[in-house]
């Protein structure tokens, strides 16, 4: 005490000045420092999400271009089919949406672009419809779900005429209800729609 009464204003300008600053300097460093790791966060959550779209871009561009396949054999007998058409629509949609998101890529990220990534990146894993190619079934069938037990079955080849069918590997109980039938394929409802099935085989005879 003695010696901040004696030497008031070289206490002040020497020791509490210098210590408040340090406060003061201490305070905007650590909020600096919480600034910059709030920001690496940030990138690295949107970084993150595009590598996801990266990576979910591919089985989504290769399937795209199944589905065209199977289009393009419609197309040449000057056929069409709505749950094909729908499927092909929606993939591309959302293929077309993720390269949106993915072109941000060494730009300066956002809110914004973080928002759009995870609605992509959410309709990627849950907006499409399940399909499969089965090459356990005659011609190679494209399989697509059309609903609660409802599929919609596409041969990769037409057949001569619309065959014969004979549906197999269906739960105790299911019966299967065939509709739509025709050269290039068939919907199948399997009753009652609380057992569900997620796998069947058929046979497609289509012998004179």
């Amino acid at each position: 005490m003695e010696i901040i009464k004696a030497y008031p204003l070289i206490f002040l300008l020497t020791v509490l000045l210098p210590f408040a600053g340090g406060i003061v300097g201490a305070y905007l460093g650590w909020d600096a420092l919480q600034s910059r790791v709030k920001d690496e966060k940030h990138k690295n959550t949107v970084e993150d999400q595009l590598n996801n779209i990266s990576r979910l871009l591919v089985p989504l561009t290769e399937k795209a271009e199944l589905f065209k396949t199977y289009e393009q054999v419609l197309a040449a007998a000057n056929e069409k089919d709505q749950y094909l058409l729908a499927v092909i629509s929606q993939y591309e949609r959302l293929k077309k949406a993720a390269e949106t998101v993915e072109s941000f890529r060494g730009h300066k990220e956002s809110t914004e672009v973080e928002g759009l990534a995870e609605t992509i990146l959410n309709e990627i894993r849950s907006g499409l419809p399940p399909t499969r190619v089965d090459p356990n079934l005659p011609n190679n069938p494209l399989i697509i779900k059309a609903g609660v037990n409802i599929y919609r079955v596409l041969f990769e080849v037409p057949m001569r005429i619309p065959p014969r069918l004979e549906i197999s590997g269906l739960p105790q109980g299911v019966s299967a209800l065939v509709t739509e039938k025709s050269r290039f394929g068939f919907t199948v409802v399997f009753s009652p729609a609380s057992v569900p099935v997620e796998r069947f085989g058929f046979t497609a005879d289509a012998e004179l």
